[in-house]
Formats: structure tokens, sequence, C-alpha cells
């Protein structure tokens, strides 16, 4: 291959060079989501920050090349085709607030995919879609947009959406490779999805870790990393079914009651792991011949080129939980969750850990091998491996998770138990970790998690982490429930720069602010929101709570139809990811336009899915509401919006004095505005 077939190209020879790009049409649709476009943007953004001199790779853009003359060079894309969308609708949001990008036209087109290359083209010539338009555009198009746009409104002034373009044109890199002319397309596919998986950041990682323990050490600290890795499982079905009654107890409830005190809880795992000889070849985990074989504790090519893996036989127990429950984060970024804790007990360090999986290596690095002698870098290790048990064990435990077994994959927080009837005693499920409040402690955790999709952004669920780790043994349900209602008001307050000393007229005026900005409003204060409705929904008394969350109690103003069925939908609501924000009476009217004060308030938005989002289109509220009523039924995207649906008159631009209360905009806006500041009773 030579060089011309290799090339790194910066963002802006990606989009001005002569060449365009064809993604052909056995290639699947765009499915980028929320997460991914978030993450893409930030990465980005961070290192800007970090260094806007230095060049950052942000991907691989794999082409056949289909055409080449003297003027143009025509591409077929083979792999990075939703990193190049993605690139392409990043450059629309930023021309709609008026960047200059300098680029007329874009070079990406669609083979037989006549949708596709529309929204592109529309997004890019008009920005935004609005009515009717949205039904003829690609929803997860428009959805990546929206996202992109609301990031650029509310995280950049101005000035750094002009340093953001300069460094995406000048500093982003995209690496270009041609395949060899007359390559076999099918056969280079099979070669791509067959290929062998590199090492990984975490491997190295953990190389790096136990090249500075004992050997005899090594294998357990392994045993330890490896059941942690596998974020699909609970924690003790990864030990060895000997060493898991040591170390977890019969019930599988113990491990708490270990000394961890310093290198306690890695000390003794270890103790119960040698006492009963228990790590055999056919152990998940390196083994110890691996390293008395290297030739230097530090390389890690010695360290993994006579790795050898095992596959772990299971058993009853394990089978029937098998691939059931799925993690919000992955392992890397569990690690970060894990030193993030480890760094807390140090109280000379201030510095707080990155919990971008990118700096995985970097963060191990600054917080526990560097500048250190041989045997305190052991003690680091030791400790490190202690905590990480100890927050795996929380995780399992206290943390939501998926459960693929349901037919809905709903949310729950849940615990392994073992059924104690001697014809049952290897059978083994799991049950909700509380029986009071868990479906609370539920609907707290799914409404952060959808609020802050992307793992580098979960700063919740480390202050949560941080706060379980700290208790003693046993976790009280009440006040873990009050820590997590005051970080979710705290991070209200946050957004909305709020002094809770100041009085709450002040407040008021301040949360106003930032939350009557159209589509820029961020989406954790929706879902925060939607908490708070469903809290006051199952409060009991529903005909008094009905009517302070509508802010009236005079019926001939409310449809009672909706009104009456909103405890039902309370009762089925479930967090969803979501990322349009929906204008409920439309921006674009065809008889009579909102007054401006109006439109872009928070009383007339709601956010919902993309595809309810284009659906809705630029159709008025009566007609809104029976499109959703008729389509959701009792399982509601958004409590706000259900609502919103609850008047029988949204907006009336010819309101007297007399009769200003009337219009469901305004009932709405004052009961929500209250609502959002109103202290949490659990």
């Amino acid at each position: 291959m030579s060089n011309n077939d290799v090339q790194a190209l910066t963002i802006e020879e990606l989009f001005f060079g002569n060449a365009i790009y064809t993604i052909p049409s056995y290639q699947r649709n765009y499915a980028w989501g929320q997460a991914q476009v978030e993450q893409l943007i930030n990465d980005i953004d961070d290192q800007r920050k970090e260094d806007e001199n230095k060049n950052y790779y942000v991907g691989s853009l794999v082409v056949d090349r289909r055409q080449a003359n003297t003027e143009i060079s025509e591409y077929e894309t083979i792999d990075g085709q939703q990193r190049h969308t993605t690139l392409c609708i990043i450059l629309a949001a930023l021309k709609h607030l008026n960047v200059e990008v300098a680029i007329k036209t874009l070079n990406l087109s669609f083979e037989c995919r006549e949708s596709s290359k529309r929204t592109l083209l529309s997004l890019f010539v008009h920005g935004e879609p609005k009515g009717k338009t949205l039904q003829n555009l690609e929803p997860s198009m428009v959805n990546a947009f929206n996202v992109a746009l609301k990031i650029f409104k509310s995280k950049f002034n101005a000035n750094e959406l002009i340093e953001f373009k300069k460094f995406l044109f000048e500093k982003v890199i995209i690496v270009r490779t041609c395949v060899p002319k007359d390559t076999d397309l099918n056969h280079y596919f099979e070669i791509m999805n067959n290929r062998g998986e590199q090492l990984e950041k975490h491997e190295v990682v953990k190389a790096r870790l136990m090249s500075h323990l004992p050997e005899n050490e090594q294998p357990v600290f392994a045993q330890i990393w490896d059941a942690c890795s596998d974020m699909g499982h609970y924690i003790p079905f990864r030990f060895d079914s000997k060493v898991r009654t040591k170390i977890f107890g019969d019930d599988l409830k113990q491990l708490l009651t270990l000394s961890y005190g310093g290198n306690g809880l890695f000390n003794a795992v270890l103790d119960k792991v040698n006492s009963e000889q228990a790590l055999s070849k056919n152990s998940d985990t390196l083994q110890a011949s691996i390293y008395q074989q290297s030739q230097s504790k530090g390389n890690l090519f010695n360290l993994y080129s006579e790795a050898k893996f095992y596959e772990r036989k299971k058993n009853d127990e394990q089978t029937q939980l098998d691939d059931r429950f799925r993690s919000i984060i992955n392992f890397p970024n569990f690690l970060l969750h894990a030193l993030t804790l480890f760094v807390d007990a140090d109280e000379l360090i201030e510095q707080k850990v990155s919990l971008d999986d990118k700096k995985l290596i970097k963060e191990f690095d600054t917080y526990i091998l560097e500048g250190l002698a041989e045997d305190k870098c052991a003690q680091k290790v030791r400790r490190f491996a202690g905590v990480l048990l100890k927050t795996r064990y929380l995780f399992d435990c206290y943390i939501i998770k998926r459960d693929l077994s349901s037919p809905e994959k709903n949310w729950g927080v849940r615990t392994l138990v073992r059924k104690t009837s001697e014809k049952a005693k290897h059978n083994v499920s799991t049950v909700n970790t509380f029986i009071e409040n868990s479906e609370k402690l539920v609907m707290l955790q799914s409404m952060f998690n959808v609020s802050y999709p992307g793992n580098s952004y979960k700063h919740w669920l480390a202050n949560t982490l941080r706060y379980l780790f700290n208790q003693e043994q046993t976790i009280d349900v009440k006040n873990f429930i009050v820590q997590l209602e005051t970080s979710a008001f705290n991070q209200l307050c946050s957004i909305g720069k709020i002094d809770t000393k100041s009085s709450i007229q002040s407040q008021k005026e301040l949360l106003k602010q930032t939350i009557n900005c159209g589509t820029s409003v961020q989406n954790y204060i929706f879902n925060y929101l939607d908490y708070k409705i469903w809290l006051e929904l199952n409060r009991g008394d529903f005909d008094k709570v009905k009517f302070s969350l509508l802010g009236t109690d005079d019926e001939i103003l409310l449809d009672t139809p909706v009104v009456n069925s909103i405890k039902k939908v309370a009762t089925e609501f479930k967090f969803t990811n979501r990322s349009s924000v929906e204008h409920h009476y439309p921006q674009t009217s065809k008889t009579e336009a909102m007054d401006n004060k109006l439109i872009d308030t928070f009383a007339n938005l709601c956010l919902v899915s993309s595809s309810t989002n284009s659906s809705l289109g630029n159709d008025y509220p009566e007609g809104k509401k029976k499109t959703v009523l008729a389509k959701q039924g009792d399982k509601a995207e958004s409590l706000k919006q259900r609502l919103m649906f609850s008047y029988k008159d949204w907006y009336l631009s010819n309101e007297t004095a007399l009769t200003e209360q009337a219009s469901g905009i305004k009932l709405h806006g004052d009961a929500m505005l209250e609502l959002l500041l109103l202290p949490v009773i659990t």
C-alpha cells in the first residue's frame, strides 16, 4: 500500500478536497444517538481546551476508490460512515448558528437512499427543520442535529464556537485509507469482522499494576480484576465456587464483613484464596508462570505474549443469571469511578479524576504509579484492588441495571439471594435490594442516567458510589434516597445558578432565565421535573395533588378524561432516552402565531423522542394531543406533556385581564415553576 493510499486529512481537507464520498446501499442507516454525538463534540472540545496546537486524531475512514481523474476523485465509504455523517451534521449545526464554515455544499452522498440525502442537504442548507418538513426527513439525523445544536447553544459562547470551528478544521485529523485496487470487498468485510482484538487500555493498566506486586500475589490481583471486568454479571459468580463462599459467604452478602483497612480487603481475599488453593488452570485469570517468564516486569509484550486464557466452566447457579443484566457503564469507565474513590481517601491529593476513559492509562499513572518507590507502588496497588472489589460489590447491589429477561427491559436495583431449602440450595436468583422505596430509587437513578447518557459525564454516579462507599455496612434506603434527591436538586441549582439562600422570588427569576430559552433547555431539567411530577402523583391524595399540578381547580378549564387518566399514566411511567424538545404550540403557525414572549418559554416545551417530535410536526395542541394519546395510551414519554394535554385551551391570544388565568400555558408555566423549586419531602 503506497503512501498515497493512506492520508491524514484535516477536517478542512476532508470537506474542501476534490473528492466525493458515497455511502453504498448495503451500509446500515445512520444510527448515532445522543450519547455518541455528545461524546464526539465533547472529545474534540476537551482536546482543544487541553492543547489547541496539538492534532487530535478522530478516527479512520476506509474507502474504495471508484473513479479518479485530474478534477475529482470519487470514493465508496467502507468503514467510518457514522463518524463522517456526524461531522457533516456538526458542520450544519455550526452553520445554522452563523459560524462561518466556508463550505457551500457537503461532499457526502448516499446511494439509493434519497431520504438520507435529502435530510443531510436540508440540515446544511436550511438548518433546524420545522413543521411538515420533519415528516420527510430521517429522524436519526434530525435528532443528531438537534443534539449538536443544543450542546453548542448551552455550553459555548460566540467566541468559543469560532474557536471550536477553527480547531475542528485545522487540528482534528481523520486518517483516510484506500483499499488496494481490485480488493474483494466481501472478503475485506470478513477479515474486518473476524480480526483479532487489539490490546485495550484497561489491559495495559492491569499489566502495569500487576508488575509491581510479588509473583505470589499477581494471580489473586488478576482474579479480582477479571471478576470486576465482567459488567454483565454479579461479581460473586466471577470467582471459583470455593473462593466465592470464603469471600462472600453462603448468602453471597458477607464481603463487607472482611477487614478492609489499608490493604486489608486485598490481603483478606489473598488469604482466602491461598487457604483453598483455588487458583487452577481453569481459572479465567493470567497464570503466575507468565510473570516468571517475563524478562522484565514492565515489558507488556512479555506479559501478554505468553498469556493463556481458559474458558470458565459454567455451573447451575450462574447459568440462570448469565446475560440477563446490562450495566449502565463499561469496565474502563468503572475503573475510573473506583480510582476516584481510591483518590478520595488520600487527603494530600486535591485533583479530580477524569471519567473520560481515553485518559485511563494517564489517570492511573498519575494517581498510583508515578514518582513512587517500588514498595510504595505495591502498597497502592493492593489498596486499589480492595477499593475496586468493594466498589464493584456496591455497584452490583445498589446501582440500577437493565433486566433483559423482562419484556420491557425494565430498570431495577437488585441483589443476589440464595434459596435456603435443601432441595434448592444451589438455586440463586435476584430480588429488589430494598423492600420499601425500591421504585423511587429506580426512578431517581434512571432519571439521572437518561439525562447524562455519556459515560464521561456520569458525575451523579461518582457521587452516589462515594456516598455508598463511605457508609457503614448497612445502607439505609431512606437516607440513600435523601442523598440522591439532594444531589438532584443541587444539580438543578447548579444549572440555574440558583442561590438557595436567596428569596424564592429571586430563585424564580434566575430559574426563568435558564428554562425560558426554547430548544436550548438542558434535558436534565425536563427529566427532573418529570420525576417531581411522578413523585407528587404517587403521594396518595390524587384529587388534591392533581389540581396543584395543574394550577387550578376549575374543571371548566380542564379536559376531564385526560386529567382522570394521569394517575394511571404516572403508574406506568418509565424514563427513556428522549432528546427532542417539542414546542406544544408550533413555532410556525398556519393561522395565528403565538406571542414571541411565550413561544420559547418552558411552559410551551416538553421533552420527547425524536420520532414523536417528527410525527407531531406543525400541528396545533389539540391535534398533537389526539396523535399522542392514540399512539401512547397510558404509556407516556413525558409526564409534563400529559399535564399540558389536560387543558382545554392552551393559548388564548385575545385574553383580557379578567380571563388571563384561563389559558393552559399560563397555568402550566406557573405550576411547573413552583414545582421545580419545591423541596422534596421523602
